[in-house]
């Protein structure tokens, strides 16, 4: 135990006089060290070096010497001394101590901090890196030589300022680690640490690369000496705010003087992809919103010192993403896409951005719910503009916008879009602006709509064109339960609507079809009751408020209602807020035309006139079911009406005449009349000339104006001749429902006799001045008695 003792005081002296004897001899040559390396920079790369303080150590990298060199100053000659090339708080460097004491000064670890090296390109061509040329005595031999194996950096910057072209590299080594190993060709390196990017300015214009942005560097490093070429390859990588990316690159400061970066990446944000990308670029991309990672690749090429644009060339690969496009919030989602960013010249030497192009393609996916495929691509990205082209499968039923609230939908369409123009009007206000361009043509297989309170189902099958406003179509086949038409015409505002900026939309059309039938429209239809919810009552608001205008011709060979036939039928209609006008209507039926107008206000108010030339008037009445009424029916008429008159009345839920609203101002034209079998007359019979045929009274031309009130009829002073008699009503009130009171005077004039042959002929006089029998028609429109004279009654 003693022996052991005695040994390890031993070692311990021995040590301490190792330590103070290197000691002694660094702190013997620190002077002459500085001096020599003062002297080599100078010498050979005419280099200035300041040093405020020098400190010796032989702890900091046991078993090398080192010698600490505090407030270090480096600057060029050429440039001045005013501009420093190198700043570090302190500069260690550690010797083998072995050829130390040989006097031989070999370097083999450098360690640096509190730095700051400026690389500087004045505005007059001069570089502060740009070193004097010495002739080297080659019978000479430094003492001082390096043989690097180790280099500790930490806080330095590196700074690049090319105030010729304003460009600017500036990246803070914060911590990082270089281990180095010498061969014939150059140094093969590891580099481990932490930077942080403060910016990478290649061209003032387009903005800087990664700014402000941590990295974290795990580095393979192959430098040739002959070409000065630095190589970076794998399996090196750097973590980019705290991402992992592989890293390859090729930087050149020979003659070619050329900087190639390639970066890539797998299940990356996307928005941390275009953060690598200028702002120029990145302010373009951030039009695309991606919400799931995807693959990237970025190939950088710079050439160093020269005021051009980067050549980019990048690829982005996504798998079931979800994507927004500007802030026009139409959802795509389960996205596959590859996408390709390119910006080079035809050279293909420089970056050239406004040629540059981003293309997305093939894109496929879904938009809403809506299965499509599609191509973006992006060109000029000084002025970027897009295009789109796609091709979508639209199921109507998952229609999301106001239109869906409206109506019920059902079908579907093939939609091929084509979107484009700048992407700085890819925004929710003024996406579907000019200079925007929409086009896409819709083919509908059965897609069908109903509004909601309506009973009405429209089925189209065909195509039809859309731009950024309007819909157009020119031979859409429209199905309803009234009509199969085949349609032309134009939706102005249909796009602002379904995309829910407008709640009206106009639409102007023309339809023909070969047969029309209206009968549908007047059906009772059970309502079924369903319990009114918060969402259905809003929806009823919002169609309330929504503005529909139609403008529609209509030309039908045939047309049927009930009993009506007709053919050539030829209608103009217009419809806005819950008013039909029917601008104009012609019909050819009963061997005549039938011409009118009308308004339909809120579906129970008909406003209309109407015009009716050459009549049979014994089909008239059949085809319209005697208008309702029993008190004339068709087998009691004969021959041809003309008539014109303004009809108002009420509708009910079936679109049928409520009788006791109307109101109408009649002027009507009777020729070739008959009467026949009409009771009221034939009992004149019982009164006067029992000899003639009251069965089956002729007129002459009849010219009367009436007015309808309700079930009532009133008629002013009508002179009517006939085969049997001439007789005058001089007022009446004629109740299709109730009691009719009828004044009639047959003149005296008729007790002449009448042949068989007899031509009725009017007397052209008014009842006033005519004598005769004053008689009295009084009670139901079946059941009225006679009387002699006249009865006041109630005009009303």
């Amino acid at each position: 135990m003693k022996y052991l003792k005695r040994i390890l005081i031993g070692l311990l002296i021995l040590l301490i006089l190792a330590g103070g004897t290197v000691f002694v001899i660094i702190t013997f040559y620190k002077k002459e060290l500085t001096a020599l390396l003062v002297d080599n920079l100078k010498t050979n790369y005419g280099l200035t070096l300041q040093v405020k303080d020098i400190r010796v150590s032989f702890f900091d990298n046991w078993p090398q010497a080192s010698v600490k060199l505090k407030d270090v100053f480096i600057a060029n000659e050429l440039t001045g001394k005013n501009e420093p090339l190198l700043k570090a708080g302190s500069l260690s460097l550690s010797f083998n101590l072995k050829k130390m004491l040989n006097k031989e000064f070999i370097v083999k670890y450098i360690s640096i901090s509190d730095a700051e090296v400026l690389l500087v390109r004045n505005e007059n061509g001069t570089k502060n890196f740009e070193f004097k040329k010495q002739a080297i005595d080659t019978s000479k031999h430094s003492p001082i030589s390096f043989g690097l194996n180790k280099v500790a950096i930490k806080n330095v910057k590196f700074k690049f300022v090319n105030k010729e072209r304003a460009q600017n590299i500036s990246i803070n080594f914060m911590d990082v680690d270089i281990r180095l190993k010498q061969y014939a060709e150059g140094l093969k390196a590891t580099v481990n640490g932490k930077t942080l990017v403060e910016e990478l300015l290649f061209n003032p214009e387009k903005g800087a690369f990664l700014k402000n942005t941590r990295t974290t560097l795990n580095l393979d490093v192959n430098y040739l000496f002959e070409t000065k070429t630095i190589c970076i390859h794998p399996p090196s990588f750097v973590e980019i705010e705290n991402h992992p990316y592989n890293v390859t690159s090729l930087i050149n400061f020979g003659e070619e003087k050329k900087l190639a970066l390639q970066i890539e990446s797998k299940k990356i944000k996307y928005e941390r992809v275009i953060t690598l990308l200028n702002p120029k670029m990145r302010k373009m991309l951030q039009n695309f919103e991606v919400k799931r990672p995807v693959d990237a690749k970025i190939l950088l090429v710079v050439n160093i010192g020269k005021r051009e644009e980067p050549v980019i060339i990048a690829e982005v690969v996504g798998e079931n993403c979800d994507l927004l496009i500007g802030n026009s919030k139409i959802p795509y989602s389960e996205l596959d896409f590859r996408g390709r960013i390119r910006s080079i010249d035809s050279t293909k030497q420089k970056g050239d951005a406004e040629h540059a192009s981003v293309i997305f393609e093939p894109i496929k996916g879904k938009v809403y719910d809506f299965p499509f495929t599609a191509s973006v691509s992006v060109t000029n990205l000084v002025q970027p503009y897009i295009d789109i082209k796609a091709n979508l499968l639209i199921e109507a039923n998952k229609i999301p916008y106001e239109v869906s609230k409206a109506f019920v939908l059902k079908g579907s369409a093939n939609a091929r879009l084509s979107y484009s123009g700048p992407t700085n009007k890819l925004n929710s206000k003024e996406f579907l602006q000019s200079p925007m361009n929409l086009g896409a043509v819709l083919t509908f297989k059965n897609l069908s709509y109903k509004e909601l309170d309506r009973p009405y189902v429209y089925t189209i099958n065909g195509q039809s064109q859309l731009n950024n406003r309007d819909m157009e179509f020119d031979n859409l086949s429209v199905i309803t339960d009234i009509a199969n038409a085949n349609v032309k015409g134009k939706v102005e505002g249909f796009v602002l609507y379904i995309f829910g900026f407008t709640k009206k939309f106009k639409a102007t059309i023309s339809a023909r079809t070969d047969m029309l039938t209206l009968d549908p429209l007047f059906v009772t239809r059970e309502e079924v009751k369903k319990p009114q919810t918060k969402e259905s009552k809003n929806n009823k608001e919002k169609m309330s408020e929504s503005q529909f205008e139609f403008d529609v011709s209509l030309f039908a060979k045939h047309l049927l209602f009930r009993k009506v036939e007709a053919n050539n039928a030829d209608v103009a209609l217009f419809y806005k807020d819950n008013s039909l006008d029917v601008k104009s209507l012609s019909v050819n039926t009963c061997d005549g035309t039938i011409k009118g107008k009308a308004n339909i206000k809120n579906f129970n108010k008909l406003d209309a006139d109407i015009a009716i030339e050459d009549v049979n008037v014994n089909k008239l009445f059949t085809q319209f079911e005697n208008f309702g009424q029993e008190a004339v029916v068709a087998s009691n008429l004969k021959g041809n009406i003309s008539l014109n008159g303004n009809f108002k009345t009420e509708l009910d839920n079936n679109m049928n005449l409520k009788p006791e609203t109307m109101l109408g101002d009649v002027k009507l034209k009777l020729t070739n009349g008959h009467l026949i079998n009409f009771e009221p007359v034939q009992n004149l019979s019982n009164f006067l000339f029992r000899n003639r045929d009251f069965n089956d009274v002729t007129f002459s031309e009849l010219n009367e104006k009436f007015k309808l009130k309700g079930y009532e009829m009133q008629i002013d002073e009508l002179e009517i001749a006939s085969n049997v008699l001439n007789l005058f009503v001089v007022d009446g009130l004629y109740n299709f429902n109730g009691n009719s009171n009828m004044n009639i005077l047959v003149p005296w004039s008729n007790l002449k006799r009448r042949g068989k042959n007899y031509v009725p002929k009017s007397t052209g006089q008014s009842a006033e001045n005519t004598k005769g029998l004053k008689l009295n028609f009084n009670g139901p429109s079946k059941k009225m008695k006679i009387s002699l004279g006249h009865k006041e009654h109630n005009k009303k």
